[in-house]
């Protein structure tokens, strides 16, 4: 049985309505449930192969910026991954 991906949760502060969480230096479609809160969707295909992931926030536009990186580490074999991911964001 294969593995099907999950929903990431990023936590942290003063995200945009309109911020993206950025996967190993890709956007992904994100839904901003407050503004410290904004969650993506991770497919099986980006957890495909163990090592470190970096994990950002972006807030576009004028006064926006971009988070502190987080390290996000995929385990080999069972792929196990966190489900939770907690940013000091510097805007």
């Amino acid at each position: 049985m294969g593995f099907s991906g999950f929903t990431l949760n990023v936590l942290g502060s003063g995200f945009a309505s309109d911020a993206s969480v950025m996967w190993k230096g890709v956007m992904k479609p994100t839904v901003f449930l407050s503004s410290s809160v904004v969650q993506t969707s991770i497919d099986a295909s980006d957890v495909s192969a163990a090592g470190v992931v970096s994990v950002l926030v972006v807030n576009p536009g004028s006064g926006g910026g971009v988070s502190s990186p987080l390290n996000f580490t995929v385990e080999p074999a069972a792929v196990q991954v966190a489900m939770l991911v907690f940013f000091t964001a510097t805007w």
